[in-house]
């Protein structure tokens, strides 16, 4: 996965030192292979790169993507302050976001461990006309995994608004009963494993059983 972003670059440079002109999206997997890398330096470069004309003339899709790309490289780094002027760039150049972009403001968020900056950007996606999806409200979530009683709550929230909370959800939900030390509020929690899904199997959740056994 760490040789992804270079491998995508040789065959980038490849292609370009055989006079071919990269297209948009021959810069957005480039940048997202960087990405998922985990180079965000990498990631932000190549976004710069980008001819200011090759972007423009793009389509609303590339140029959400362009910016989903960048945006998560710089938010899997806890930079929400880049991770934040890049959305400002965005949205002043009237490329309009989607969730995938608040996706990434909370991400920074959640690694910076902010959860009243992560509330902020919760409640700014109504500005555009966007509603939070179970993505979302998981991340918000993860965000306060520091304060049970506020995760309950937004647990409760989510519900309320009709949405229907996925396995990670729950995981992270766990998670949070586990920080608190409130073994009671696990157990009952893991009494139902189905409802951790695909995670039920996973590495993560077998550290907090592990835990849990440890609580009183």
């Amino acid at each position: 996965r760490c040789q992804q972003g270079e491998q995508a670059e040789e065959v980038f440079k490849e292609m370009q030192e055989e006079g071919f002109d990269a297209d948009i999206i021959a810069y957005n997997s480039l940048i997202n292979a960087f990405s998922m890398s985990g180079r965000a330096d990498k990631a932000v470069q190549y976004f710069k790169a980008i001819p200011a004309d090759l972007l423009q003339e793009a389509s609303l899709s590339n140029k959400q993507v362009a910016y989903q790309a960048v945006m998560i490289a710089c938010a899997r780094e806890a930079d929400y302050l880049r991770t934040r002027e890049l959305f400002v760039e965005m949205t002043t150049s009237g490329v309009a976001p989607n969730h995938a972009h608040f996706n990434a403001l909370l991400t920074a968020c959640a690694h910076g461990k902010q959860e009243d900056l992560a509330q902020g950007v919760f409640d700014l996606m109504s500005s555009y006309n966007l509603v939070p999806n179970v993505v979302n409200w998981t991340i918000l979530l993860t965000c306060n995994r520091n304060n049970l009683s506020r995760c309950k709550e937004i647990f409760r929230d989510m519900e309320s608004a009709g949405i229907q909370p996925s396995s990670l959800t729950y995981l992270e939900l766990l998670g949070a009963h586990v920080l608190a030390k409130d073994g009671q509020g696990a157990r009952e929690l893991v009494g139902n494993m189905e409802r951790l899904g695909q995670w039920k199997h996973g590495w993560k959740l077998q550290k907090l059983l592990k835990q849990i056994e440890e609580l009183p």
